[in-house]
C-alpha cells in the first residue's frame, strides 16, 4: 500500500463501523418508541386517538429499517473502509438520528408544511451519505467484478429515490397527506427494487 493510499484509509475497521452504526440506529429506534405515550382513554377509543402518533412511529420505523437494510447490504460488499466512506457513513448516521426530532416536530405541529417537508429532505441527505459511501468504495473495489455488478445494480435502483423524496418535500406545501402517500410509494418502491 502506498503512502497516499494509507493516508486515505481509515484505522476504523469495517466491522467496528458497522457495529457502531447498528448501535446508533438501535438507539434511535428505542427513542422513537419511548416517545409514544399510552392512550389517554381506555379501550378502542384510546387507540384510535393514538392513530396519528402510531402512523408517525410507523413512518420513522420504516425509515430506520430501510437504512439498516441498505447499510447491511453495503457492508456485505465492502472489504475495507476509506476516509471518504467513513465520512459518508457519518452523514448517514447524523441525518438518521434527526428522524425522532423531526417526527416530534410533525406530531406537535401536524399541519406545518415546513416541518413535514424536512422529513423527506432529511431522508434524502441521509441517502446521499450512503451514496458517498458507495461511490467512494469503487476505488477500493475496482478489481472485484462482483462488487462492480452490485454497484451498477444499486446505482440503477437508487436513481428514483432522490426525485421522489424531493416531490414529497414539495407536496408537503400542498397537502401533508400527499407527502405521506409519497412516503408510502417510496417504501413500496424500496421493497420492490431491493
Amino acid at each position: 500500500m502506498s503512502t497516499a493510499e494509507h493516508a486515505r484509509t481509515t484505522s476504523l475497521s469495517k466491522h467496528r463501523l458497522e457495529l457502531l452504526t447498528d448501535a446508533v440506529l438501535a438507539i434511535v429506534m428505542t427513542i422513537m418508541v419511548l416517545d409514544l405515550r399510552t392512550p389517554l382513554s381506555s379501550g378502542l377509543a384510546g387507540w384510535i386517538e393514538m392513530g396519528p402518533s402510531l402512523l408517525l412511529y410507523l413512518i420513522g420505523f420504516v425509515i430506520i429499517v430501510m437504512g439498516i437494510i441498505i447499510h447491511h447490504d453495503y457492508f456485505a460488499h465492502f472489504r475495507e473502509i476509506s476516509r471518504g466512506m467513513l465520512w459518508g457513513n457519518v452523514v448517514f448516521v447524523f441525518f438518521v438520528t434527526l428522524v425522532p426530532l423531526l417526527l416530534r416536530a410533525i406530531a406537535a405541529h401536524p399541519h406545518d408544511s415546513f416541518n413535514v417537508a424536512l422529513l423527506p429532505v432529511d431522508v434524502l441527505i441521509a441517502g446521499l451519505g450512503l451514496a458517498v459511501m458507495r461511490v467512494r468504495a469503487v476505488s477500493k473495489h475496482r478489481h472485484d467484478p462482483g462488487f462492480q455488478d452490485w454497484y451498477r445494480h444499486r446505482r440503477r435502483n437508487s436513481l428514483w429515490a432522490a426525485p421522489l423524496l424531493l416531490v414529497a418535500a414539495g407536496l408537503s406545501f400542498v397537502s401533508v397527506y400527499l407527502t405521506l402517500g409519497v412516503f408510502a410509494v417510496f417504501a413500496i418502491g424500496f421493497v420492490a427494487t431491493f
